[in-house]
């Protein structure tokens, strides 16, 4: 596992496109990461990006509620940290 920490002002997907840079398997990230053409790009090194629209309206399938409760979990410990 790999982590970073970068200054505040740094987008998500700037850091995100460094950070999985030859990474292959799973990621799940929160809508601030969602991004067809870096979804495109990671799953050609063979990584699957999941993260869901910026709004959740746009959501044509709902998310596996395994899933839902995953990114429950996390979110919940990052505002945690916060």
């Amino acid at each position: 596992m790999d982590t970073r920490l970068d200054a505040a002002n740094v987008h998500e997907l700037t850091v995100a496109e460094e950070l999985f840079e030859m990474v292959q398997g799973w990621t799940l990230g929160d809508c601030n990461y969602w991004s067809p053409e870096l979804a495109k790009k990671f799953c050609s090194q063979g990584l699957t990006w999941l993260t869901p629209y910026k709004s959740a309206k746009r959501e044509k399938i709902s998310w596996p509620k395994w899933l839902k409760h995953k990114r429950y979990r996390i979110e919940t410990v990052i505002r945690q940290l916060v």
